[in-house]
């Protein structure tokens, strides 16, 4: 029997991606598939520990020591959550990945992107994602979308330019690894966003014998 599928959904702040993980979730329960929904950082004890740490707007630290503490969180979650519910089964949906790391970290704050990827790759191992949905949405759109930063989140008050720069980070991953990372249009309404996305899912698992039909 093939193993469960390991999917990530990415995209920078404002491109819709709560709204279309709801969709994701009804997806999979229309279609009757086992799945479990996790993020990053968060998904295990540890992982939500180092989340209120990382979101938080009052701690301060260097942003080598960030991406680390993502790392380390993220080891975490694939020894207790995404390696465990793939092997009896289960697909994984989650929230953010080291596509993150690599675009905020390694492009937009500077660490390099190469560096960054290297450095997540080593914590990750064998566990990359079977198929990895960015919600592709200019930044300047998503600002307007928005309405601005979210005060409450330290990485979200980096402001534009810094957004501009992880965008750019995804657009470099899209490009290295378009068999992998599937582009969605996140301009579009939420219903034609939605549409993309299931069309990419159907084409992932139809030919699963995890599906019976679809």
């Amino acid at each position: 029997m093939k193993r469960a599928k390991f999917i990530t959904i990415e995209g920078g702040e404002g491109c819709g991606k709560s709204t279309q993980i709801s969709y994701i979730k009804k997806w999979f329960e229309e279609h009757n598939l086992p799945y479990v929904l996790t993020l990053e950082p968060g998904g295990s004890p540890l992982g939500m520990e180092l989340r209120k740490i990382l979101k938080n707007s009052t701690y301060e630290f260097s942003d080598l020591a960030e991406l680390y503490l993502f790392n380390a969180g993220r080891v975490e979650h694939i020894d207790k959550v995404i390696r465990p519910n793939l092997e009896k089964g289960v697909f994984v949906i989650c929230d953010r990945y080291f596509d993150s790391s690599i675009a905020y970290q390694g492009n937009a704050r500077g660490l390099g992107y190469e560096r960054v990827k290297k450095i997540c790759f080593d914590a990750v191992g064998y566990m990359i994602p079977d198929l990895t949905i960015w919600l592709d949405l200019d930044p300047e759109k998503a600002f307007a979308r928005k309405g601005g930063a979210d005060e409450g989140d330290r990485i979200e008050q980096t402001g534009l330019e810094f957004h501009k720069k992880v965008y750019e980070g995804y657009k470099k991953l899209y490009a290295e690894y378009p068999e992998r990372i599937k582009r969605v249009d996140a301009s579009q309404s939420v219903e034609n966003v939605s549409k993309q996305i299931d069309k990419i899912l159907t084409g992932l698992v139809k030919d699963s014998n995890l599906v019976k039909s679809m």
